[in-house]
């Protein structure tokens, strides 16, 4: 009996990844119902149920703007003098009560399956894509927290160990802090709490220092940038990135003889690009002397 129970379940993911394939999303209501039926705790359910509700809920329509759009649009002109005056644009908008189905589905999940760091990161992706950034850096903050607890136990689909789990947990809250500074309106305050939680626990790490000193300098506070840049080069002497950011900050402070100091080290340690850049920097240094 646990042969063929262990067989249906296997069964109900297999034809649930078929159908979302071909596309066949009316057929998946009454396999989520029957799938229910039987194995109602099962994590593939939850998840499965996350990924149909998080799709139901968003539907491409048209909108109108008398602002040109940045996505691809069609330009409406005025019959009479050929001047722009309106544009058309394809946007994702979303149902709200169906999208909270998705998250009631993705909670439920991480009740039963706290460590599942996968239904974690789907969370926080369906957060980022709907727009509701201050809930997806809570959600990032969240699991930064339960990395002190699960570290070496997190799991993955189908319950599968996570191999290397320090550079994947890292890379992917780097790449979390990335996407926030490369929003329209940059979200530096999130990326600030991130990197202050990365910093403690993955101290030797250089990229969260990098980032607290990018968002510093983005405000303007120079100061405080250069020691953020200044700490991550006592952690890794000689990365390229840092010992730019170091000398691009001491040339804000108007500090240029501090700022071609490191611009040399970089030339001496840096590849032949970036070499190449810090001689062109020093050049410049100089000539203004």
């Amino acid at each position: 009996m646990l042969g063929a129970s262990a067989q249906a379940q296997e069964d109900y993911q297999n034809i649930f990844n078929q159908l979302t394939e071909e596309g066949n999303w009316e057929a998946i209501p009454s396999l989520l119902q029957g799938w229910e039926s039987a194995k109602p705790n099962d994590a593939q359910l939850f998840v499965a149920k996350f990924n149909y509700y998080f799709h139901a809920c968003r539907k491409e329509m048209m909108q109108m703007t008398t602002e040109e759009p940045t996505v691809e649009h069609m330009v409406i002109n005025d019959t009479a003098t050929g001047e722009p005056v309106g544009y058309m644009y394809s946007a994702l908008v979303y149902d709200d009560s169906i999208f909270s189905l998705a998250m009631q589905s993705i909670e439920a999940g991480l009740k039963l399956y706290p460590k599942r760091l996968d239904m974690h990161f789907g969370k926080i992706y369906v957060l980022r894509e709907k727009g509701e950034v201050g809930e997806h850096i809570n959600a990032v903050l969240k699991v930064i927290r339960l990395h002190e607890k699960y570290h070496d136990e997190w799991l993955w689909a189908n319950d599968e160990p996570i191999e290397d789990i320090n550079e994947m947990f890292t890379g992917s809250m780097q790449d979390y802090c990335y996407a926030l500074f490369n929003m329209a309106e940059p979200r530096i305050d999130g990326v600030e709490q991130i990197s202050v939680l990365m910093t403690q626990l993955y101290p030797a790490d250089v990229r969260f220092y990098s980032n607290l000193g990018a968002c510093k300098l983005m405000t303007q506070d120079f100061s405080s940038a250069l020691q953020f840049f200044l700490a991550a080069n006592e952690k890794q002497k000689n990365d390229a990135v840092v010992l730019s950011n170091i000398a691009y900050t001491y040339l804000l402070l108007e500090q240029p003889d501090n700022a071609k100091l490191y611009y040399q080290q970089l030339e001496t340690t840096g590849d032949a690009q970036q070499a190449a850049f810090a001689r062109d920097q020093i050049d410049q240094i100089d000539a203004r002397k």
